[in-house]
């Protein structure tokens, strides 16, 4: 399914994006992230997905909208405000062909949309899993919900001459529900009635106008099939472990290496803890810590879900391991705390947040909204740093009401906006 693009039904300059199909997440190598270990008769599966169009198609895209209007890509602002991605969720085909849900998550509320599924895989599905894994197309899918809520507006123009000649303008853009119009039509219709009513003089031209929106929500749905996504590259995707008849003591120099923050939320694929020849691998929703063998020090490898090269960073152990921190994962906190305007007023902020890393961080724009809901929020950027290195750009302050004095830009070095 390709990409669409539709301008906003009130501001032609802002261009609504709805991603095609969905797509697995990528490892720093270039394979889809799909890992799944077995052990005996249970396996644990692990996926990555992504949903927004990549550079180049969002280019392509902007370009073929700005070509329509006869003006330039650089004139039109992306967004994805009208999207909502519910849930991405997992389903296997059993030999009947009946299907099964094996887990789902939320994904993240932004662009790329990105959803990490680790779920356990129960023995009666186990094989075709593992045949998905392998590249067989049929057997394993992932699928995401999510809702488009776009709306139609119309307005209408009327200008009664002393004559009684009366002149209609419609606005709206184009492809707007003909109901909406005539919506328009109707109001104006009656607010011109009312004036006459009002027996105005007669060599007075009576101006009046009306304005109907019309929202609407749209479900939407995406189905990938996980075979298709490795078929030709089925290598790296299964990890076979025999599974011990009993639990064994593990061996001396054996410490857990854990994650010491909520990462469920975090762009982060996998994270692989090395030390000499042991490797310890810590799956998502990263809240179970992994044993391994290491004494002093090891090496931290964080995957990401937003594509690109893994990071590596040496922890020193504690007293009873290894507890990762989110600089050790090459990730940074941002938070926005707009309780100040609120506090002045504010019953609504939008704003846009630019992440600019200044090194081999991944760059990031997003979009937020404050409101009752809620005046703080916080996210995670991949800086692949210790700290956010890097800047923070806001553009796009928007303050309801419109009367409380705000600036149009700000830019930070540190990762707490408080706007």
């Amino acid at each position: 399914m390709p990409n669409a693009f539709f301008l906003d039904d009130a501001d032609s300059a802002i261009v609504h994006v709805v991603p095609g199909d969905l797509q697995p997440a990528m490892t720093p190598s270039g394979t889809p992230m799909v890992t799944l270990i077995a052990s005996g008769d249970t396996g644990l599966l692990t996926l990555g997905t992504v949903w927004w169009p990549g550079e180049a198609e969002l280019s392509a895209g902007l370009a073929a909208v700005a070509a329509d209007l006869g003006g330039s890509p650089g004139e039109l602002r992306v967004t994805a405000a009208a999207l909502t991605a519910l849930s991405v969720s997992a389903w296997v085909r059993a030999g009947d062909g009946s299907e099964h849900e094996l887990g789902r998550v939320t994904p993240s509320g932004t662009p790329p949309f990105s959803a990490a599924l680790s779920v356990n895989v129960p023995a009666e599905h186990l094989g075709a899993v593992r045949r998905a894994c392998l590249g067989e197309p049929g057997l394993l899918s992932v699928r995401l919900s999510g809702e488009l809520a776009r709306g139609h507006t119309a307005s209408t123009v009327l200008a009664a001459a002393p004559g009684g000649e009366v002149t209609r303008r419609r606005l709206h853009l184009p492809g707007c529900d003909p109901a909406v119009i005539a919506a328009a039509d109707r109001l104006a219709e009656a607010r011109l009635a009312e004036a006459r009513a009002a027996g105005p003089a007669s060599d007075v031209v009576l101006r009046v106008s009306a304005t109907v929106r019309q929202p609407s929500a749209d479900p939407l749905a995406r189905t990938a099939d996980v075979g298709a996504w490795i078929r030709g590259a089925p290598e790296g995707h299964v990890y076979e472990y025999e599974k011990p008849e009993e639990r064994q003591a593990a061996p001396p120099g054996t410490k857990p290496v854990g994650v010491g923050f909520d990462a469920s939320r975090a762009p982060v694929a996998q994270i692989e803890a090395r030390c000499g020849d042991a490797v310890a691998v810590l799956p998502p929703p990263f809240d179970r810590p992994a044993e391994i063998v290491c004494d002093g020090e090891l090496t931290a490898v964080t995957s990401y879900l937003t594509g690109g090269p893994a990071y590596r960073c040496a922890v020193r152990a504690g007293a009873s391991g290894w507890t990762l921190t989110a600089a050790d994962l090459g990730l940074a906190e941002v938070s926005v705390d707009a309780t100040a305007l609120r506090d002045r007023g504010a019953t609504r902020v939008e704003a846009e947040v630019h992440y600019q890393p200044s090194g081999e961080g991944t760059s990031e724009r997003r979009t937020i909204e404050l409101g009752d809901d809620g005046w703080t929020t916080s996210w995670y950027v991949v800086s692949r740093a210790p700290g956010l290195s890097g800047e923070l750009l806001v553009t796009g302050l928007n303050v309801t009401p419109s009367t409380l004095a705000a600036p149009s830009f700000l830019r930070s070095a540190a990762p707490d906006l408080v706007l």
